[in-house]
């Protein structure tokens, strides 16, 4: 087990993506706080059941992390609630999805994606065969990003095939392998 105390949460960045890219199962905690400020969580690692929760992280650092992720075999589940995300973010995670055999579960809900980054999201899964949850509550994307998301859920796409494959947008919850 690893636990770093940071003044500035940037090193979790550099950290988590170097042991992510190093298929590590090094449980992991980043916290940041320090000249009064209150400490809280930037990152956790957790092998024993596979999750990465981002909880606090710059623009720059999810980039990273979302590169290492890539080829990346401990993490099941990412969780990156209330992180403000970018489509320069989206447009990496991209190749995650089309290249990452183990990601099972996606959690962006609350990030501010907008359509343009939705559509990067999208596009991934469409070549992704192996994840099973996307979640995307609360975004700031329109019906373009709804149309480009329900595109890999056409007969086309193995994600279709999929009886399991569950995405979750504005709280309401379908079984997508149902109604296509």
């Amino acid at each position: 087990m690893l636990i770093v105390l940071d003044s500035n949460s940037i090193t979790a960045g550099h950290l988590i993506s170097t042991v992510l890219a190093r298929n590590r199962t090094m449980e992991i905690h980043v916290w940041s706080g320090g000249n009064g400020e209150k400490s809280s969580k930037v990152v956790e690692f957790e092998p024993s059941n596979s999750a990465l929760h981002i909880y606090k992280l710059d623009l720059s650092g999810c980039c990273r992390v979302a590169c290492a992720l890539g080829w990346n075999t401990t993490v099941r589940s990412l969780d990156m609630t209330g992180i403000r995300l970018k489509s320069k973010w989206a447009k990496e995670f991209r190749w995650v999805l089309e290249q990452n055999q183990s990601l099972r579960e996606v959690n962006l809900s609350t990030t501010c994606l907008k359509n343009k980054g939705v559509i990067y999201v999208a596009a991934g899964s469409f070549k992704n065969k192996y994840l099973e949850s996307l979640y995307l509550n609360e975004n700031w994307f329109s019906g373009i990003g709804v149309e480009h998301l329900l595109c890999p859920l056409s007969k086309f796409s193995a994600l279709q095939n999929q009886a399991n494959t569950i995405l979750i947008c504005k709280n309401s919850e379908v079984k997508l392998g149902q109604f296509i």
